[in-house]
């Protein structure tokens, strides 16, 4: 599990760069400015889970967001909601969503598990008691921007990124000193939000390339 989170993290891309030729949107929230493509085959958000305990766990992701608002939804089978399920986010949604992962953008999974298990070793020194938690799942959120800027006056960088950690959410909450953890958290709720949506259309994913209808 470690080589992979270390691999994983080793993807994890932010550079300067010269905007392509290519249509694009560029989305204002909370002073930070996105650029990212509208073309409907691009993916520019996607999250995985792969839970542990599973012999032979789904490997589609469960959710991908692509340029042009278009959001695909996977349930595994295993799953009471089994199937694909599709919906569009208007440019504000885009905009939002992007918003509440880029506080992850530059995660640095080697470090932060450094932190983590520093932590860890102090408090079970503390307590003299050891901690274990087994069979957990790993969650990948990876981002594919051709651009990104903190601030409108702030250099132009691309963001390509994977993010690999296991059990965000519980580590976020047992771990509350380090911040790129709740960072990661904030981003993984803001995809997780999608599954609860209420226009969630169930899809074919063998026809019209698997995309829901534009409301």
């Amino acid at each position: 599990m470690d080589n992979l989170l270390t691999r994983l993290a080793a993807t994890a891309v932010i550079f300067t760069f010269a905007l392509p030729v290519l249509a694009q949107s560029v989305a204002v929230d909370d002073q930070k400015v996105f650029h990212y493509a509208t073309n409907p085959e691009v993916v520019i958000l996607s999250y995985s889970e792969t839970p542990g305990m599973l012999a032979s766990p789904d490997t589609l992701p469960r959710i991908q967001v692509f340029g042009d608002g278009r959001v695909w939804i996977h349930y595994p089978v295993y799953m009471k909601k089994a199937g694909d399920y599709g919906l569009y986010l208007n440019p504000g949604e885009v905009t939002a969503l992007l918003n509440s992962v880029s506080g992850a953008f530059g995660f640095d999974a080697r470090a932060v598990r450094d932190s983590r298990d520093n932590i860890k070793l102090a408090r079970e020194m503390q307590d003299d008691e050891a901690f274990y938690r087994s069979d957990g799942t790993l969650e990948e959120i990876t981002v594919n921007l051709t651009g990104y800027q903190i601030s409108p006056g702030a250099s132009i960088v691309a963001v390509e990124q994977a993010m690999a950690w296991t059990d965000i959410a519980l580590d976020a909450h047992d771990y509350p000193e380090l911040q790129e953890l709740q960072n990661l958290n904030r981003a993984r709720d803001g995809m997780r939000a999608l599954l609860a949506r209420d226009d969630l259309t169930p899809v074919d994913m063998s026809a019209a390339n698997g995309s829901p209808s534009r409301p």
